[in-house]
This record gives structure tokens, sequence and C-alpha cells, in this order.
């Protein structure tokens, strides 16, 4: 949907309807929805015209051609907004992926994720998770990071072309997040050059796993790898590796001996998504099905290490990286709805000021003026503070893309020096951005009051759907570990080194700040008003280390570092400690909050790292744009303010003047809160709400959808009504 074309693809949708009447005359509306939006466009500083926002927002690597090239590619008719069963909707999956196939196909485009944005754009066309999701999203990226050349001459061009259908089964009943505990075993024959792939216990079932339930014809499967006592040597486990493995006959979709599957059934959301869990009895499979780039077993039974360990959990580095960017398309669609519908709904009245410069309230019965809710500060700070961190990890997301297509290059060269980095900064930015998502959907829902509980309003929806992907290749809490040990050892790093030592450091992008710990840490906020607070960060010739809200939020995570720092040493005694799972669950709590501060920085750089294309916007769009920077890194500063008071970085009037600071961008975002929201390009097919449509009139929508429900037509209706004479009538005919 957004990023597909940045030119103004809504043009076409103007409402036709006279200004002064509802487009339904036979059953009117009081209110006129139909018009509020087309005003809110016309009023705005940006203009309805968002085509150089649509560009900003454009994903980096597409060129003008594949803009056209996607925009000419058509969307696939939903299903009825009013869900269906899990049945129809998966039978409805099924539909999508043929059509994505299909058109993958017809356009040549190769589905590497996540380095291809147009395969990333495509699959945004499609309005709900589907089986071939998982083939691409994991499988075939699998296979071309961690397969070697014979392999990948030998199963990745039918990957790619869909010959065969493939899954990523690592999660089991009883582990998850921890890859190391998982108890699939992958033993070999000596004799038979083969590898026996076995579920030893219930807890060792794949479990989970997408795309298993009834579609995946293959598996990338982890399992422990042992090899038996042989010519003198012991038997010895290996630890995790990955496997290609055949589940099905492509040709009955029929399992193969040895191989039991199950569907998982419903689920808290990803209803049209076949998750499903497996039993391996004493599978067999060829040894060269394991999965060799980096480690092998030859013939003789030797094993060969990889060079770097973490290789092998190149498939998790690489969906996290993508679940990053994901993750602000999902935001982008509840905001999109939320914003529309709460310019659209009055309440109350608000005498003398409507909270908007230069509009009119809606009017009732041409006198009682009623204020739009999206003019209530405390309805802006919520949805504009989401509408901020879209915009952050949309940008976010580019730049996580980037990373791993450079860190992909590196490998393939024999550098791993940004291997570390790039782990810990795709574990921290899932966690921290995907648990942030969640919430922020959850607050598009109930600012949209009880038609937001509704799935008409598509909200739902989102927020059930996104809560797998939340969860999906670790939670939050889980994840906050590897970020915050990669931290605490660079920033100690870092205290080791002196002078030329530590300005010779070779640290990563999203970690060089730390190399200013002395100075930050020593310095006070010396802003007096609310401007210095909102200097232009983007202006041009401005270093990072001149932007205020960045280093506010850097003195955080430095600060927390060094807390964590000096803690960790009175644990371990300043000794090296074999005891690192009792350290860490003490320091688990300072870890979190580590990721948390350091996220937020990160966040803020991305966010930066687009001052260039920023620079070229109209200077109204340019405002709102830095408007919505400063509002995300004010929202992280004021959230947990007191420890920059009790460090003695901010004092309590500075305090009052993050609060001020950010009531001013509330009023000055909005103007344009439509045309930014406008500016993610998402036709309403793909939204698939009632309350968030181009053209508004939400209230004659969820009418005319409600309407629509099961229980009101032809045999449930016939069903429910016999139901109620039977069950029902008894009750009110009683004497009692």
């Amino acid at each position: 949907f957004h990023n597909m074309t940045p030119n103004n693809q809504h043009a076409q949708q103007q409402p036709s309807a006279s200004p002064l009447s509802s487009p339904h005359q036979s059953f009117p509306s009081k209110y006129p929805l139909h018009l509020i939006l087309s005003k809110e466009r016309q009023s705005s500083n940006i203009g309805s015209d968002t085509s150089s926002l649509g560009t900003l927002l454009a994903s980096p690597g597409l060129t003008s051609h594949q803009l056209e090239l996607l925009s000419q590619i058509p969307s696939y008719p939903s299903h009825p907004i009013s869900h269906p069963s899990r049945f129809a909707q998966f039978i409805h999956s099924l539909h999508l992926s043929r059509y994505a196939h299909t058109q993958l196909v017809k356009y040549n485009i190769d589905p590497q994720v996540p380095q291809n944005d147009v395969f990333i754009n495509f699959m945004d066309k499609i309005d709900e998770p589907i089986p071939l999701f998982m083939h691409y999203v994991m499988f075939v990226p699998t296979l071309d990071n961690q397969a070697d050349e014979t392999q990948r001459r030998m199963w990745l061009d039918d990957a790619r072309h869909g010959r065969i259908l493939g899954c990523y089964a690592q999660t089991e009943i009883g582990h998850g997040s921890n890859v190391r505990g998982l108890l699939t075993t992958a033993t070999f024959d000596h004799d038979t050059d083969q590898f026996v792939i076995h579920t030893p216990c219930v807890e060792a079932c794949k479990f989970w796993i997408g795309a298993l339930g009834k579609t995946a014809t293959h598996a990338i499967l982890m399992a422990d790898l042992i090899i038996p006592a042989n010519k003198g040597k012991p038997q010895k486990s290996y630890g995790m590796h990955a496997f290609f493995v055949p589940l099905r006959d492509p040709d009955t979709f029929d399992t193969l001996p040895g191989v039991e599957v199950w569907d998982l059934g419903d689920k808290f959301g990803f209803h049209s998504m076949d998750n499903g869990m497996m039993k391996l009895n004493q599978y067999r499979i060829p040894r060269r099905n394991m999965l060799m780039r980096f480690a092998q077993v030859t013939r003789d039974g030797d094993y060969v290490r990889p060079k770097v360990d973490k290789l092998t959990y190149g498939t998790m580095v690489s969906t996290r990286a993508y679940l990053v960017a994901a993750a602000s398309r999902h935001l982008s669609k509840a905001i999109t709805i939320s914003i529309r519908y709460s310019a659209q709904r009055s309440q109350f009245w608000q005498a003398g000021d409507d909270g908007r410069d230069g509009s009119t309230p809606v009017v009732i019965d041409g006198t009682t003026p009623e204020t739009s809710v999206l003019n209530y500060l405390t309805q802006q700070h919520r949805l504009f503070s989401v509408l901020a961190e879209t915009y952050a990890f949309m940008f976010t997301g580019h730049y996580m893309r980037q990373m791993y297509t450079d860190l992909m290059a590196q490998m393939k060269s024999g550098d791993f020096s940004t291997l570390a980095e790039l782990h810990g900064t795709t574990a921290g930015l899932k966690s921290y951005v995907t648990a942030r998502v969640l919430d922020d959907i959850d607050v598009c829902r109930k600012t949209c009051g009880g038609h937001g509980f509704s799935n008409l309003s598509g909200l739902p929806q989102i927020f059930g759907d996104f809560a797998a992907e939340a969860i999906a290749e670790g939670e939050e809490y889980v994840l906050s570990f590897q970020t915050g040990r990669f931290c605490l050892k660079t920033f100690s790093q870092v205290l080791k080194a002196t002078g030329k030592e530590c300005e010779d450091l070779k640290l990563g992008e999203t970690v060089n700040y730390m190399k200013d710990s002395k100075v930050l840490l020593q310095s006070t906020l010396d802003a007096q008003s609310v401007d210095d607070l909102l200097e232009d960060p983007f202006q041009e010739g401005q270093s990072e280390d001149d932007d205020v809200l960045i280093n506010i939020l850097r003195f955080k995570a430095l600060q927390l570092l060094s807390q964590a720092v000096t803690k960790y040493q009175k644990l371990t005694n300043g000794q090296q400690t074999n005891n690192t799972s009792a350290v860490d669950n003490e320091m688990g709590m300072d870890l979190y909050r580590i990721m948390k501060a350091h996220c937020a920085c990160t966040v803020a750089l991305c966010f930066k790292r687009h001052r260039s294309k920023i620079l070229k916007l109209t200077p109204e769009s340019r405002r709102a744009i830095t408007a919505l920077y400063q509002l995300y890194c004010l929202n992280r500063i004021e959230e947990d303010i007191s420890p920059y008071v009790l460090d003695g970085f901010m004092n309590k009037q500075q305090v009052l003047l993050v609060q001020d600071a950010v009531r001013k961008l509330l009023r000055q975002i909005r103007p344009d809160a439509v045309p930014l929201v406008d500016a993610f390009n998402i036709p309403d097919e793909t939204l698939r709400s009632v309350l968030g449509k181009y053209n508004g009139d939400a209230y004659r929508h969820l009418f005319e959808e409600a309407k629509n429900s099961e229980f009101n037509h032809g045999k449930a209706e016939r069903i429910l009504k016999a139901t109620l004479m039977r069950e029902i009538q008894p009750i009110l005919r009683s004497k009692i």
C-alpha cells in the first residue's frame, strides 16, 4: 500500500456529493461527515497534495521505474469487512497466495527479503498474512544465505519460483527464545550417509510454525546436530544447525512417512495463517540436506566449524530486521483510521475555542457547535505521539534493511566485523519497536471509542495480526538481554580506552555516541525556553552533537550504562565470571532499561539520517516533519523524566519547559494531521475500515456494514430465530 507511489493516489477519491447534502438521501445523515476530511485537507498547511511526503516515505531503494511498475499491479479483491470464519479467511489467504505468486512471476519481482524493496512494497498490497509470506520472508532467505553453492543450485531456483513452498521450523512446545535448548535431534548415520531427524518428546514438537499446518511442502528445520562415536571419537552434540527437510508430496499435499503435522486451530490473531505443529519419527534425509555454507559434516562424519558461530542465526537476524520495517506499516494503517475518524467524530461543546487554528467546528442543526475530538489536547497527545512514532519507525525500517544488506555483502567477502552490532541492534529494535507498535495500535483503537471495538473499524484485526509479530523471533524482555549485553560490553571498552585509544575505537554508528560519554555525563541541560528545546534539528551544517534533543536521550542511555557497569563490578567483584545466567538475572531490569534508552537514541538517529530528503521538502512539509521528530524525542524524555532531575541534568523549571514544548508541537501538528496520514497512501481496499476511508462519511459506512452481519440474513437468521423460539420464548412465557 503506502510508499509504493509518491504521487497523490487519492486524487480520484474526492467526494462527488453536493456540498449541502449527504450522498444518501433516502436515510439522511445529520452530520456532514462526507465533507469534513476534504475541508481538513484544504485548510491544512501542507495541502491535499502529499506527493513530497510520499517520496520521503518511499523505500530508499526504489527507482522511479520500480515505483511505476508497482503502481501497475492490481490489488486482489478483499473479502467483506465484517470478518468471516477462520476457515473462510484461510481459504481467502490461499487465493491471495496464488495471486501473489502470479504477480511476482508476471512482473519478474525477485523475492529477496529484507533487501528487495520492490518485493516488500508488493507484499504490502496483500492485506492479511498468507502462507506464502513465510516462504519468502524466512524460508528463501535462509536457503540464500546458509546453503552452499551446490545446494543453492539444487533448491534455490525452485524456492524462488514457487515449485517448492517452505516454512521455518525452529520453535518447539518447550522452547522458543532459548535456541540452544531445542530438543529436536539430527543424528548422523555413518553407514547410510544420512541424518536421522527425531522428535524425542512432547516438548520437542515443532510448534507455532507459520505455513506448516496445511501449506508447506518443505521446511528449514533447526535441530541439534549429533555425530555418534566413530573412529575412537566419542559421540558429540554440535548444537543447532539448519536442515532442508521435505514434508509433503507437492502433487497431493500428503505428508511423507515419518512426518506428522497438525494445524493449531484458532488463535488471538493471524487467522489466515496455518500455524502448525509437527512430530518427526526417525525421519531420514541425506547428509547433504544440512545447510553447509558455514558449517559442514563430511562423509567420514567429521565436523567442520564455521568461522563465526553466530552465522547460523542469520535467519533470525534477517527476520528481526524485516519485522522492524514491517511494524510501521501496521501502525500506519491504525493511525490513519484513528486520525481520520477523530477528525469526523464530534463530541461536546468547547466554547470560544475549537482547538484548531482557522477551522470551524461541526455544526448540528445549524446552531450548536460541537468540537471534533481531534481538537482536544488529550486526543492529540495520544494520536500525534503515535503518528510521530509511525514516521520514526518507518525511517528506522529503512535504516535496518540497509544495515542488513551491507552486512550480507561484507560477510560474502569474509568481513564479520559488524555482525555483533547488527545482532545487538536488530534484537533491540525488534523488541523496542514491536512492543511500542502493539501498544500504539491499541491506543488507536481506544481513541475511536466504542466504534473502535467493532471489527468493522479494522483495528481489532490489525492488533490481533500484529500481536503475533510482536512476539515472533523473541519477546520484548528476552531480546533486551542481547542488546543490553552488547551495549554494556561496548561501553566497557570505551571506559577502558584512554585519549587517542578511545578516538581510534572502531564502533558501529549506533553506539559511536558512547565515545562522548565523559563529556555528556558531566553536562547539564542549558535550555532556558521552549524555543531552546525546539531548535531546528535539520538545519544545514548542523552536526548530531548540536542536536539538543538527541543529546538528552543519549545522556539517559549513558547514565544507565554507567550505573550498570558499577553494579556489574559489584556483582562480580571486578572479576570474570562463568555464572553469567545468575548475573543476567540480577541485572535483567537494568539491561531492559538500557535497551529501551539505547533504542530510543537509535530511532532518533535513523530519523536524522533522512535529513537530506527532509531538506528537499516544501517549507510547510518540512515544518510538519520536524515537529514529528521533536515530538518523538520529547515524548521519550517526558515519559521517564525523573532520572534527569535526580541526576542533576535537568531542573524542575526545565521539566515544565518540556511539557510546554509538547503542547506547542501538538497545536503545530493539528492542522496537518489528516494530510500526514494521507501521505502513507493506503487505499481503502487495503485499509478495510468503515471509520478510516479516504472520503470519510464514517457513520454511513458503519451503518451499512453493520446491516450485513450474518445474524441479519439468510440461513443464520432463520436458525437463530428458531433457536430463540425454542430456548428463549419459554422464558418470556414463564409464570414464575
